[in-house]
């Protein structure tokens, strides 16, 4: 009889690569305890110098060691024992009592080892070691341990495999739903045996539909047996209405004796992938609303409870999205599960990319090796789950070969012949042309400017699908705007937006941020990306990068995360959020509205003219200002309704009609100095396990309740009863505070505090403090001091809460704080907390008279600059024309890199200020050490010698480049 239980509680962890440490005699009893999930990457402090640099997020790596002592009874060793790991990053090493029994170097993937070999009574030790020392092991923040689940599984000698079924819709019609389902059954008997096979199937409500019998003999070794089952009066499984079914098979001998049992949840539901139609599910057209995910979930890193992922997805879900492509690698399997439940699409995908490496140390070192056999448990592990709707096998994968594509298209279609498999591919030329053409539905990746070849690809293949697999790339930092127009790629084909005003007006903030209008991107921003989406039959829709911001992926330092997303990695929405609302929502059923920008700007003169954009799927808008009518505008086929109004501080009030009925509205109101928290907590469905979270939102608010959106004060948070903190996240691309700190500032108004329960249910009391207001001011501030709690799972304690104070010095605070008070000088003001007598919390905050900072661009050398002027890949040092005595070098302010010939012909060569690390991810090249790509795809190295502006060298020519010249030394350039 089969038993599986959860292996995670009670490991022992040490991030040391000790050679000792397999061994069971090795003593460890001085090991951090932990349990898994576990990801030792994520609560390290962040490093400028960190081995993972920019792709991953400037965290540390290393390699961890993780030692587990269980106890197996003497029932149990005879039987078949096996682990079973959801993931483990990277390079996985397993040890057995001393004795190394399997490794695994993909850390996406899922795999099971059968320890029955080496196991005995008594207690036994698991190690297990991570390697990842070498970095970068992907291009993104990819996280480090055993951080998703383990399992141990115990069976028979005859069992089903561990993902050994297999359960899909052939049919439904009137008479019902035609399945067949597949079942592999192992045997290590050394005979032949007959078993009684018998399979219910019961619906979401723990009604049965169907019961199915098979007696069958069960060779020694792999069996597969199959049968049809009808189900009658199917409930079909879609976005809408995701009933779910589990079909539960059980093996018994001949006399009726169980001999194993296996379940398996799955959704009747039939899909096709139709020319010049699209994707249907049960026969019903769907466009893809889609965005891309990396897999971890912010402050728990990779580590992501399945309370996170409920949460995100959850919201995902209520912005409009049907669908998640899972960048660029397996997901862990609760991930599928939430899929699921809420009716989403995935696409799923397997790679990054093939034989050739896209990160020095990443799963092209073993893609010749191993990718067979993480292919198989991939799709074995996954195929069940309905939500599963297309495969990809790769994305922006470099030396793409037809044999290689061919070869992953035989093992998906030999293992699921029910779904098609495409591949995020980019490039428009002849190699990218002919492995699209293999694909079922061909994918393309518009940072490669793929949007604009949709319609000459569908002449060539006209009876091909196509999927927007990556597009379209913006980036919004919430709450930060600016009126000018950004574009990452200047010389590449793009659709046009014009400048929202003749000169910027905003000039906050940090000079790495992204403007909240729909206005930085790549090529296309979101609103003509999903036109084009609407209007292509053969598009079967977008999975836009990204829906969630994540770690890794920057263009430099202080910056840890991408803000490519439409939500940031505290879970805060960002305005993108309700454009695709807008988008993609139905507006009979969700009517809604929303207002950008916010409404204070107390550095901004009155009656400057500001553009306010209105998001919404009415039919019209109405627009007031104060209380008096602005204007009103009908939405027709627009995605976004802009005013420009004088800047006037008050209320902004916009309401949204349907057929003339007002069904909605919104406003926003210009806040005053902060004064006071807000908490709030979303709990969700949790479980007191050890591993369910709970996040608490908290907002800085003036004294009417107003969130003050340029509030940063720092929030102390603490937390008594059966939980405890996992960490804080306010959505700040450029916070280097480590991700487990219970201390975090407010960014834009907005902060949160995750908690994880313990085994225990009980009251949780979590209490944040802040001193509030402005910490840089010109002439005085008025101080607060806000001290808030918020409980759960109990009614609110009484409590005598005190905050007591000091300025100057760090003497015992003995001002007992009452109301605000005014400094006008520079302080630091000392303070303690006090709950019932007892201090709680101790810290101490700064403030400063003074003007704040100007915006310092440092790859320029420090030199300050006028945060109004949107920063290009550009650089007047290297503009103009250069010579080394043979001939000239032009370098454009377009960024055009040109070999003069004669002074009416010119040759391209290329884009100068590209900087393509390895994997062809863009980043601005400014003057400094950068890097030079030629069309040819082959790489030059510039390092400028800036002394008076007049050399230039550069160096490692190589490739076509150094081929067609006879360049094989470094040469140096003079500027003419």
């Amino acid at each position: 009889m089969r038993k599986h239980t959860g292996f995670d509680m009670d490991w022992q962890f040490s991030l040391n690569d000790l050679d000792a440490a397999s061994e069971v005699l090795f003593d460890s009893d001085c090991w951090q305890r932990i349990n898994i999930p576990h990801d030792f990457s994520v609560g390290q402090p962040f490093e400028k110098n960190a081995k993972t640099g920019t792709r991953g997020g400037f965290t540390k790596s290393g390699v961890g060691y993780y030692r587990k002592h269980f106890f197996m009874d003497k029932e149990t060793v005879d039987k078949k024992v096996s682990l079973l790991f959801d993931g483990v990053f990277m390079n996985a090493k397993i040890w057995i009592n001393g004795v190394e029994v399997y490794e695994r170097p993909y850390g996406y993937i899922s795999f099971a080892i059968d320890i029955s070999s080496y196991i005995h009574y008594g207690e036994n030790l698991v190690a297990v070691r991570v390697d990842c020392e070498n970095q970068n092991q992907s291009r993104w923040y990819n996280g480090c341990g055993i951080y998703r689940h383990v399992w141990l599984t115990v069976t028979d000698k005859i069992y089903i495999k561990q993902w050994g079924t297999f359960i899909h819709t052939e049919q439904v019609d009137e008479n019902g739903a035609s399945l067949n389902y597949t079942v592999e059954i192992h045997n290590e008997l050394p005979q032949a045996v007959t078993v009684n096979i018998d399979s219910t199937i019961v619906d979401d409500k723990g009604v049965v539909c169907k019961k199915a019998k098979m007696n069958q003999l069960v060779q020694t070794g792999e069996n597969s047996f199959s049968q049809k089952i009808l189900v009658e009066n199917p409930e079909l499984w879609c976005p809408e209405s995701p009933h779910l079914y589990t079909i539960e098979t059980i093996i018994t001998d001949q006399e009726n004796n169980e001999i194993d049992c296996y379940k398996t949840v799955f959704g009747i539901r039939t899909t096709a992938f139709v020319p010049n139609v699209g994707f249907l599910l049960n026969g019903n057209h769907y466009k893809f609303k889609g965005v891309c995910l990396h897999h971890d979930g912010g402050v728990v890193g990779a580590a992501v409870p399945t309370t996170i992922w409920r949460k995100r997805l959850g919201m995902l879900k209520d912005m409009g999205c049907n669908s998640i492509r899972t960048a660029h690698n397996p997901f862990a399997p609760e991930f599928y599960d939430v899929c699921d439940e809420l009716g989403l699409f995935v696409m799923d995908e397997i790679f990054d990319g093939w034989e050739t490496e896209k990160a020095p140390y990443d799963y092209g070192l073993y893609f010749e090796k191993w990718h067979e056999i993480d292919a198989v448990d991939f799709i074995k592990r996954d195929r069940n789950h309905p939500s599963v709707v297309i495969w990809s096998i790769g994305n922006e994968v470099r030396n793409m070969s037809t044999k290689t594509t061919e070869q992953l298209l035989n093992i998906f279609h030999t293992l699921d012949q029910t779904r098609a498999v495409t591949c995020g591919v980019q490039g428009v030329g002849q190699i990218s042309d002919d492995n699209r053409a293999m694909l079922d539905v061909a994918g393309y990746n518009d940072g490669g400017g793929a949007c604009f070849v949709y319609e000459r690809d569908h002449e060539k293949r006209p009876d091909q699908l196509m999927i927007a697999t990556e597009a379209p790339h913006t980036s919004q930092t919430r709450g930060y705007y600016r009126t000018q127009t950004w574009w990452r790629d200047k010389n590449q084909p793009r659709i046009e937006i014009e400048n929202l005003t003749e000169k910027e007006i905003f000039m906050d903030g940090h000079i790495d941020y992204s403007s909240s209008y729909d206005n930085h991107g790549v090529r296309t921003c979101a609103r003509d990306s999903y036109n084009i989406v609407e209007k292509l039959p053969y598009l079967c829709g977008e999975f836009r990068w990204t829906g969630i911001d994540y770690i890794g992926e920057t263009f430099r330092w202080p910056c840890i995360k991408s803000e490519s997303g439409v939500i940031d990695t505290a879970n805060f929405k960002k305005d993108h959020y309700y454009l695709y609302q807008s988008m993609w929502c139905d507006k009979e059923t969700t009517p809604m509205i929303h207002i950008l920008p916010h409404w204070t700007h107390p550095d901004l003169p009155q009656n400057t003219i500001v553009p306010v954009w209105v998001y919404t799927n009415c039919d019209e808008i109405q627009l007031m200002l104060n209380g008096v009518i602005v204007g009103k505008k009908s939405k027709g086929d627009n995605k976004h309704l802009q005013f420009d109004l004088c800047y006037q501080s008050g209320e902004l009030k916009a309401i949204g009609y349907i057929q003339g009925k007002e069904m909605c509205s919104m406003c926003v109101k210009t806040a005053t100095n902060p004064h006071h928290l807000q908490l709030s907590a979303d709990t969700g469905e949790v479980m007191f396990n050890q591993q369910d979270t709970i996040q608490i939102d908290c907002m800085v608010v003036d004294e009417h309740g107003i969130m003050v959106p340029s509030a940063n004060n720092t929030i102390h948070f603490d937390v008594d009863g059966e939980a405890s903190i996992v960490g804080t996240d306010n959505g700040n691309s450029i916070d280097l505070t480590p991700l487990n700190s219970p201390v975090r500032n407010a960014f834009n108004g907005l902060c949160a505090c995750t908690i994880r329960l313990s085994d225990t249910k009980g009251a949780i009391h979590l209490q944040a403090v802040a001193v509030l207001g402005n910490k840089i001011f010109a002439d005085h501030t008025w101080v607060c001091m806000s001290q808030q709690n918020i409980t759960l799972f109990a009614s609110p304690k009484i409590e005598v809460c005190e905050i007591f104070y000091c300025l100057h010095d760090n003497k015992k605070p003995k001002i007992l704080y009452t109301q605000p008070f005014e400094i006008k000088e520079s302080t630091t003001i000392y303070v303690e907390v006090y709950k019932n007598d007892s201090k709680t919390l101790q810290f101490s905050e700064r403030f400063v008279k003074g003007k704040k900072p100007p915006v310092v661009d440092l790859t320029h050398g420090n030199k300050l600059i006028d945060s109004a002027i949107p920063l290009g890949p550009f650089s007047d040092k290297i503009c103009g024309v250069w010579n080394d005595g043979n001939f000239n070098l032009i370098f454009r302010e377009n960024g055009e890199l040109e070999r003069y010939i004669t002074s009416e012909r010119t040759q391209l060569l290329g884009y100068w200020w590209y900087d393509f690390p390895v994997d062809f991810f863009e980043a601005q090249d400014y003057a400094g050490t950068g890097e030079l790509w030629l069309n040819s795809g082959e790489k030059l190295a510039i390092n400028l010698i800036t002394q008076e502006g007049k050399e230039l060298k550069v160096d490692n020519l190589t490739g076509a480049f150094g081929t067609a010249y006879g360049f094989e030394k470094t040469l140096t350039f003079t500027k003419l």
